[in-house]
């Protein structure tokens, strides 16, 4: 069974297991969130869940973010964008 994403206040959808990374998921689900290949602009608040680092990222995170573009979920997450 796949892991299901879920994005607070937008929606749910499935993991399907192909995208590279969370944030390509994310915008082939058709959410929204602002990324600019400068890193930590993509980040979010991992809610629930476990992520997998496929990257480390270059810069420091606080307790509970992650980088869309670096992780990807070990099994069913939840996950809210930024203010």
């Amino acid at each position: 069974m796949n892991p299901i994403v879920n994005v607070i206040g937008i929606g749910r959808f499935e993991w399907q297991g192909n995208p590279s990374n969370l944030l390509q998921a994310l915008e082939d689900a058709g959410v929204d969130i602002s990324y600019s290949c400068a890193c930590g602009a993509c980040h979010l608040i991992l809610k629930e869940g476990q992520v997998h680092w496929i990257q480390q990222p270059i810069v420091s995170l606080s307790k509970g973010q992650i980088l869309a573009c670096c992780v990807i979920p070990k099994g069913d997450i939840s996950i809210q964008l930024p203010d």
